[in-house]
């Protein structure tokens, strides 16, 4: 799901099934509840520019394992220095 605009709670429409705006939370609430570590990271652009991210969880208290595997994937995948919108 790329980003949805800044005015809207979420969006209710995914992948052409209709969804609450509220359904792009739950992908957070596991991680929160459990104490499992969690980032986000960069993973490329839409055709039409926007950014989409990739979530890394891991097992609980193995904050160390979560971001090695976020480093694997910034080496393999940079992403510094490229911005919304920049041609590929």
């Amino acid at each position: 799901m790329p980003a949805f605009p800044v005015d809207i709670q979420g969006p209710t429409v995914i992948d052409g099934r209709t969804v609450p705006d509220t359904a792009w939370t739950g992908f957070t609430s596991p991680q929160n509840l459990t104490g499992q570590p969690a980032i986000s990271v960069p993973a490329g652009f839409t055709r039409d520019g926007l950014p989409v991210g990739l979530q890394i969880t891991g097992r609980h208290l193995a904050d160390g394992q979560v971001l090695c595997i976020a480093a694997a994937f910034e080496g393999a995948a940079p992403w510094a220095g490229r911005w919304p919108g920049d041609p590929a």
